[in-house]
């Protein structure tokens, strides 16, 4: 069943439904969420830690496009990107972002164009440039 609607020519869906969905991908997982903390990491883009289930995110969930960003660190966690993980990082990232597109088609919400775009773009970086890349400061 798909929980967006169709008002005014737009694709419209309620912030309650996506939190919905944030609370089911915790509970399904078992997932800890957090919401900004004073660990030093940034959470502007947001980040998980896989081996202790932990998705950093930067603000709710309130739109498709973070909602997106949301079920891409799920993916590391769904998939098992810990530390002993063999799979170079563009792999997890690749997977991660199926994982993304895969929760959105299993719940009727069409994918932002422009998230898949930059995930795209990011992986093929990733395996351009090889696993360490490193962040402009």
């Amino acid at each position: 069943m798909a929980l967006e609607k169709e008002v005014g020519g737009e694709i419209k869906m309620n912030q309650m439904d996506y939190q919905e969905i944030v609370q089911a991908e915790i509970l399904t997982n078992d997932i800890t969420l957090c919401l900004g903390c004073d660990n030093g990491d940034s959470h502007s883009r947001g980040f998980a830690y896989a081996d202790e289930r932990k998705v950093h995110y930067s603000k709710k969930c309130a739109t498709r496009n973070t909602l997106y960003g949301f079920l891409h660190e799920v993916g590391h966690i769904v998939m098992g990107h810990g530390k002993t993980s063999k799979l170079r990082r563009y792999e997890q990232e690749a997977q991660a972002e199926q994982y993304a597109r895969d929760s959105f088609r299993a719940l009727g919400i069409v994918t932002p164009r422009s998230k898949v775009a930059l995930g795209n773009a990011y992986v093929a970086r990733r395996k351009r440039t090889g696993d360490r890349i490193i962040k402009a400061r």
